[in-house]
């Protein structure tokens, strides 16, 4: 196995497209050390539907736990902004400290 290391911009991880926006903002709130009822109030959604997502994160990655999404998270953390994005993420995309997505480029919220 190929040893995983941090990305730049330059070269993007494509497995990080792997993910919808939505699931990047979990498995980043998840690698914060969040557990899934702490993450759904924050997102306004229900516990179940985090741990929907978690689930899904973990298959569409092949981990087999949160440990795993931590380990993830952490070697494609952006270096400019490691609080709200991952390196080969839509740069214009960021997650707010409330948990929300704004598109930066229009400053609009998604």
């Amino acid at each position: 196995m190929i040893q995983d290391r941090p990305r730049t911009f330059s070269s993007p991880d494509p497995t990080v497209r792997r993910l919808s926006d939505r699931e990047r903002d979990i498995a980043l709130l998840v690698a914060d050390g969040l557990k899934d009822v702490v993450i759904a109030r924050r997102l306004g959604l229900s516990h179940a539907t985090i741990k929907n997502y978690v689930r899904r994160v973990r298959i569409r990655l092949h981990l087999a736990d949160r440990a795993g999404i931590i380990a993830w998270v952490t070697a494609r953390r952006d270096p400019n902004h490691p609080d709200v994005s991952l390196v080969g993420a839509d740069p214009t995309r960021r997650r707010e400290p409330s948990g929300r997505v704004t598109n930066r480029s229009r400053g609009a919220r998604v």
